[in-house]
């Protein structure tokens, strides 16, 4: 399957100074691993591209293949993740995966 930023929900959440991009880790570790059956989950403490020397916590969702059904479970889940982490007040930026400067964090999701 090739891989477009189509296919690719990505999230930065960064809760800084409150909480570290590991703590922040540890609180989605139990969301990830309720969804990863679903879709592709990738996720980690990275580089933010946006803020040189400081790092955040990234998650993206890949769909599996292109059909309507996995294209649905990305949506669901996404909206899953935002719903997870405003309870847990978490702040979350979905951020747009064709933008140059995230070729980074698709590369260390081995997604690019």
């Amino acid at each position: 399957m090739s891989t477009t930023a189509d296919q690719i929900k990505l999230y930065k959440v960064d809760a800084a100074p409150v909480k570290s991009p590991s703590e922040v880790g540890e609180i989605l570790d139990k969301f990830i691993d309720a969804v990863q059956d679903l879709v592709e989950v990738k996720a980690g403490e990275l580089l933010d591209p946006s803020f040189r020397r400081h790092h955040s916590y990234f998650i993206g969702f890949r769909s599996r293949s292109n059909v309507p059904a996995d294209q649905h479970a990305i949506t669901t889940v996404s909206a899953e993740l935002v719903r997870f982490c405003n309870s847990n007040r978490l702040p979350i930026i979905e951020m747009d995966s064709k933008r140059p400067e995230l070729r980074a964090v698709l590369a260390a999701f081995a997604w690019e």
